[in-house]
């Protein structure tokens, strides 16, 4: 990243005032500028470090983008629902981290959703297995589908904090 940089606004013809008093004005502008200029100091800050947060993904989890930055995380993906059940369990990823609260959101279109994925489940973190593992419980059998009959896939993405 480069250094802060603005530019002077100096006068010109169109202000009103006197050749003389543009060519003044915009000497004092210019000289206070780089005196300025000469004695700031500019520090620059060290990229912040963001790491990942999910171990593991599983099949059901495509494109995901993946970011933690200190104790807060956020996830985004594409839901897969292919075989989806009610009451059914599916495991999205694992993560080596201490999960204190995250929430979900969901759509399957920008303009025109059928129904939000919170209302078709909810998710659950189990700790059966080494890690951690986020869980997506399906709530309905009514999850939209296209006109082939396919279950839609949803956008999703999920926000939280980490302990």
């Amino acid at each position: 990243m480069g250094l802060f940089n603005n530019v002077p606004v100096f006068l010109d013809k169109q202000s009103g005032y006197t050749p003389q008093q543009v060519q003044l004005i915009n000497t004092i502008v210019r000289t206070a500028r780089r005196a300025f200029e000469a004695k700031a100091k500019q520090t620059q800050l060290t990229q912040p470090k963001i790491e990942k947060l999910s171990a593991k993904t599983y099949n059901r989890v495509l494109d995901l983008r993946d970011y933690l930055y200190n104790k807060s995380f956020s996830l985004s993906f594409i839901l897969n629902p292919v075989g989806f059940q009610k009451d059914g369990e599916y495991p999205l990823f694992e993560t080596d981290y201490d999960i204190q609260f995250l929430q979900m959101q969901g759509s399957n279109s920008d303009t025109k959703p059928d129904k939000t994925l919170g209302a078709l489940g909810y998710l659950t973190i189990s700790t059966v297995s080494l890690r951690p593992t986020v869980m997506f419980h399906c709530s309905t059998d009514d999850w939209p589908t296209d006109s082939g009959g396919n279950k839609v896939q949803y956008s999703v993405y999920i926000s939280g904090v980490i302990s």
